[in-house]
């Protein structure tokens, strides 16, 4: 698509969001990922309140990064949200010269500082929802911030980041954009405002799975998807993944190994070892809004054992068959 679809203020807006979704995240993955493994992950939030009381993690929240040992969480998966609110209860060391949710000042340039205006800008992009356009000036003068920002977190994490967000930002900011591509980030940003409204005792978005964490080799298993709709609407779509380390892999459900599965169950058939991992199942929600599920780690225990004795010309050899 090309930018003749738009409006120069819609432009504005769209690459404006475009940063939010696509970009602020990554210093902020890579900023956990550096203080918390994702190995560890499950012990500090035991540790923390975010259990319980006001800094209590949401069900959906909690699904996607409070998963216990051997499974490990994917922090590629979190959203600005719920990175900012583990960075902020799990690295006290990095809190900001004026405490965490408030405003810094000019002058105010530790790293907690720079994680707080991305969380502001965030917050501004919030503030164009309902007219999806935004004024040159405004354009401008935010983002100058947010290269100013990225420039000094991009000099933080250099000695331990691979990302290069600077070169990112650019290319965003050189992106021409059209009439889908705003509807997109529009649906994303209705998504964003529906969920931040929720209680913290209820989600407006819930996905889960149920089924067995152990099963004996050669066995079926599956897992079992519930889904509650946004919006309560039937537009969503489910897909299966597994989880193996910081490699996720989507499943074709298709395969002769998952014969049976549908969109509201994964089917595995004959389990053996080379299926344990993390399962989880990932609902996509118009273009591009996915919400995951809790996840199960799959063990597959022992094998069957046989013994078959096989005759010789030469001499009788008894065979013992282990299959797993």
């Amino acid at each position: 698509m090309t930018s003749s679809y738009l409006s120069k203020d819609e432009h504005n807006f769209t690459c404006f969001a475009k940063a939010c979704v696509e970009l602020i995240t990554l210093p902020l993955v890579d900023i956990l990922f550096n203080r918390i493994k994702p190995i560890n992950l499950h012990n500090e939030i035991l540790k923390s309140s975010l259990l319980n009381g006001k800094n209590k993690l949401q069900k959906g929240q909690l699904g996607i990064c409070f998963i216990s040992p051997p499974g490990l969480p994917n922090y590629n998966h979190f959203d600005v949200t719920l990175l900012y609110t583990l960075i902020r209860n799990l690295c006290p060391s990095l809190t900001p010269t004026q405490g965490w949710g408030k405003n810094p000042n000019p002058a105010d340039t530790k790293i907690g500082d720079d994680i707080e205006r991305l969380r502001e800008f965030r917050n501004a992009y919030f503030a164009h929802a309902n007219c999806t356009a935004m004024s040159d000036g405004k354009f401008e003068v935010l983002w100058k911030k947010l290269k100013t920002v990225i420039q000094r977190i991009q000099i933080y994490t250099k000695a331990w980041s691979n990302t290069n967000y600077e070169q990112k930002l650019t290319e965003i900011e050189s992106c021409r954009f059209g009439y889908e591509d705003r509807e997109k980030y529009k649906l994303l940003l209705e998504a964003t405002l529906y969920a931040s409204k929720q209680s913290e005792d209820i989600d407006l978005v819930e996905v889960s799975i149920t089924g067995a964490g152990e099963v004996v080799c050669e066995n079926t298993t599956r897992f079992v998807a519930n889904v509650k709709p946004l919006f309560g609407s039937t537009n969503w779509s489910l897909t299966w993944q597994k989880s193996s380390g910081r490699i996720t892999e989507q499943i074709d459900i298709y395969c002769e190994k998952y014969k049976g599965s549908d969109d509201k169950q994964l089917v595995i058939n004959s389990v053996c070892k080379k299926d344990e991992g993390n399962y989880q199942a990932s609902c996509s929600y118009g273009k591009n809004c996915n919400i995951l599920s809790n996840s199960i780690y799959l063990k597959a225990l022992g094998g069957i054992i046989s013994i078959s004795k096989t005759k010789s010309t030469r001499t009788k050899t008894n065979v013992i068959d282990i299959t797993f």
